[in-house]
């Protein structure tokens, strides 16, 4: 079964910068085994060594959906299928109150209750 994977930026210099790869295999397991098998250190990224599942900041998707939600790395993947790796984005500062777009503005209090 060969499918296509997207791979993020970040993975890219294992498989030789290429942002996207086909794949085989009948799950996302498979699938991330196979690509680890051309593209080592692949499954070492992907995957926590202690629980043998997706690591936290790592999302995989089959299609439009997450596989967190279907069947994890044992979703199955259908023929042809478009797969995602997507790192999870985090990081940053919260912006200050008045403070919009690097502009400080006036911010009113708050004159009414929102009904907590």
């Amino acid at each position: 079964m060969s499918h296509q994977v997207r791979i993020p930026t970040q993975l890219r210099s294992l498989t030789g910068d290429a942002s996207v790869v086909e794949a085989s295999g009948g799950t996302i397991s498979e699938v991330v085994d196979d690509l680890d098998s051309r593209f080592p250190g692949v499954k070492e990224r992907l995957m926590d060594g202690d629980t043998g599942k997706l690591r936290r900041f790592v999302n995989v998707y089959l299609g439009d959906e997450d596989v967190r939600f279907m069947q994890g790395i044992d979703t199955p993947v259908p023929e042809g299928a478009r797969l995602s790796i997507i790192p999870a984005v985090a990081g940053g500062a919260p912006t200050p109150p008045g403070r919009v777009g690097g502009e400080w503005r006036y911010a009113p209090p708050a004159t009414h209750s929102a009904g907590w």
